[in-house]
């Protein structure tokens, strides 16, 4: 809801919305179950996720089925991913980071789909090169 209000703010006074994605919750459920990136673009695109050529960070909430809340913080410019979490579950630490893959790698799809691809700098995924 503050999100709608700032946004509509933003409109009222002229003023360009910052270089931010914030995605719902819903965003990360449709990703692990694993729908079509066509079904994805057509839900969240215009509403959640606007073409900016100058993004700068994505916010993505993530609610696992055991309701473990965790913020995935995508820094766009670092090309590097943050995840803010309390839990220290057993087991939980593997599964989060399944998920995050997962989400990125929609997310990078999503990317390159659009005019955001000027935002990223390009590097490669494995630690080694």
């Amino acid at each position: 809801m503050n999100i709608m209000l700032m946004s509509a703010s933003m409109k009222a006074c002229c003023v360009l919305p910052p270089c931010v994605w914030y995605t719902p919750f819903v965003f990360v459920d449709d990703i692990l179950f694993l729908r079509p990136l066509e079904v994805i673009i057509m839900k969240y695109l215009n509403r959640w996720i606007s073409v900016t050529p100058k993004l700068e960070h994505v916010f993505v909430p993530v609610c696992e089925q055991t309701y473990t809340w965790y913020l995935m913080v995508v820094d766009v410019k670092r090309a590097t991913v943050y995840c803010l979490d309390v839990t220290r579950a057993p087991g939980y630490k593997e599964r989060g980071e399944r998920n995050m893959q997962t989400i990125l790698l929609m997310l990078a799809q999503i990317f390159k789909l659009d005019m955001n691809l000027k935002s990223f700098v390009h590097v490669s995924t494995d630690p080694t090169t």
